[in-house]
């Protein structure tokens, strides 16, 4: 007896194994992929106000076939108007997995001149999977004399100026960095010629002279980082929603790759004006330091240095030193170009 009991509910969990195997055999048969809208047109781009009949034609491919009949709707781009609403459409050869299907509408009269467009509901396959709303740009229908605006720069037109703009901004890069360390290595030039102990004022007023100069050409070329950093800045915010226009992956890459390089080169520009600002805070604080013992030393009648005369302040000259694309001024009584450039004649 227990012998037959064991048997039976062997054969029982046997039955549901097998049950189960199968079902889970056919579910790995059907594939995730959802229906795919192949191409779409119509029989003619525009109507006129008197309206018309339009024929559309589309093929659909869809690995497990389709499993409801697709529905067309007509919509403007801001779908606030439509002239033609639930379209049913007909499968005129092949089958649910690779399909030609055809529609036809009669549009009124007298409705708002638009150019409308063929959109389908969700396409469903027998397995659930589902597209969204699908928009035909090749589809449309110019209503009652519309006249669309002029078109403006797809991405793909975009790209080249994204690109320009990212090798122009890599070489701006590269070139404040070079006048950055150019400007830098000449004010702490000025600044290590001031450190040394402060005796009398024609020390003083030299070694403020010479600060002076660091300044001058350091703030000067801060000024001009900054500018370009602006620029580069403003132009990642102006290219960034490009991205999101393309519809091409191969195109969003590359779109990609040079806001990312443009990205670098404001990455470069902003470390370069950090030096420079620290750089300008430090001179100042010892031009600051330089006046305060300059006043200290006039304010002593006891102090025997301070009856000596200072040089009189001859005018500042101004050159300008070019190394390939970048420039810089250097002010000075007898200003140099840093090691690198040359002076331009």
């Amino acid at each position: 007896m227990k012998n037959l009991q064991l048997n039976s509910i062997s054969y029982i969990l046997l039955s549901v194994l097998i049950a189960v195997t199968g079902n889970a055999e056919k579910a790995i048969a059907f594939d995730a992929t959802p229906p795919k809208l192949e191409s779409c047109k119509v029989n003619t781009n525009t109507l006129p106000a008197s309206g018309g009949e339009l024929v559309f034609t589309a093929r659909i491919s869809s690995v497990n076939g389709l499993e409801r009949t697709p529905v067309v709707r007509m919509f403007n781009k801001n779908m606030t108007r439509w002239i033609a609403d639930v379209v049913s459409v007909s499968l005129i050869s092949g089958d649910s997995k690779s399909g030609e299907y055809q529609g036809k509408v009669t549009v009124k009269a007298n409705l708002a001149p638009d150019r409308y467009y063929v959109t389908f509901d969700p396409l469903w396959d027998v397995s659930q999977n589902r597209t969204q709303m699908i928009w035909c740009s090749d589809a449309f229908v110019d209503y009652a004399g519309y006249t669309p605006p002029p078109p403006t720069k797809d991405a793909t037109d975009s790209l080249d100026s994204i690109e320009n703009a990212a090798n122009a901004a890599t070489d701006a890069a590269l070139a404040a960095a070079d006048l950055a360390d150019a400007a830098t290595a000449a004010a702490q030039d000025a600044s290590d010629l001031a450190r040394a102990d402060v005796r009398d004022l024609v020390t003083i007023n030299t070694q403020i002279e010479n600060l002076n100069t660091g300044y001058k050409n350091s703030a000067a070329t801060l000024a001009t980082i900054s500018a370009e950093l602006d620029k580069r800045r403003a132009q990642i915010i102006q290219f960034q929603g490009t991205i999101n226009a393309a519809a091409d992956p191969a195109l969003k890459q590359r779109l990609a790759s040079a806001i990312s390089k443009l990205t670098n080169a404001v990455l470069v520009l902003n470390g370069s004006k950090s030096k420079l600002e620290f750089q300008v805070k430090a001179i100042e604080n010892r031009r600051i330091y330089l006046l305060t013992a300059r006043d200290q030393l006039i304010s002593n009648p006891a102090n025997p240095k301070t009856s000596i005369t200072a040089k009189p302040v001859s005018k500042d000259k101004t050159i300008l030193c070019l190394k390939g694309k970048s420039s810089l001024k250097v002010i000075g009584k007898n200003p140099k170009c840093p090691a690198g450039y040359k002076v331009k004649k």
